[in-house]
């Protein structure tokens, strides 16, 4: 653990303190990235992600907290108002593997809050697989897989781990259907 974490994790005001200050640092990023054309917002985003691979599209209003803790893999499209928020008091991180795509207002929440003592931090890497498309409006909670060649409903809440090939929907989200998957397909 480096020491400006330790640091800060040692005492609750600094860490307001900070993160009101790193939140406020990244909202002037982002709305910077958003001013700007698609190849330099492209260009903007790959450079602080943590891996970002070939022909990605990034769309406007996408807010990353952590951009260090976000991998991206080739052939990603991720639609405007899509968040992600990795856990950076344990370096949980949102993988998304390749040929993924993120319809509007995805967001993905790899930290949350133990019900039992609200103070304290909580989370799971988020890993999704390769030819996943996830709809509008999907959420996407803590220490989530989702399996290769599967579809994520509009307006569900992923909350379990679903397996590959599978279609899921709902709040919380239920497998609906499995996919076929022919020999060649990838």
């Amino acid at each position: 653990m480096s020491r400006l974490k330790r640091y800060l994790l040692a005492n609750q005001v600094r860490m307001r303190i900070f993160n009101q200050m790193f939140v406020y640092v990244i909202h002037l990023i982002h709305s910077f990235l958003n001013l700007m054309p698609p190849f330099i917002r492209n260009f903007g985003f790959k450079i602080t992600l943590g891996s970002c691979g070939k022909n990605v599209f990034f769309d406007y209003n996408i807010y990353i907290k952590y951009p260090w803790l976000v991998r991206i893999g080739n052939n990603v499209a991720i639609n405007r108002g899509a968040q992600f928020f990795p856990a950076y008091h344990s370096n949980h991180c949102i993988i998304l593997g390749d040929d993924v795509y993120l319809a509007p207002n995805v967001c993905f929440h790899a930290s949350g809050h133990d019900i039992n003592r609200l103070s304290q931090l909580v989370g799971g890497d988020i890993v999704i697989g390769n030819h996943v498309w996830i709809g509008a409006n999907v959420i996407v909670l803590p220490s989530v897989s989702v399996g290769e060649n599967c579809v994520i409903g509009a307006g569900s809440v992923v909350a379990t781990s679903i397996p590959p090939n599978s279609v899921a929907a709902g709040n919380p989200a239920r497998i609906i259907k499995t996919k076929e998957v022919s020999a060649g397909f990838c």
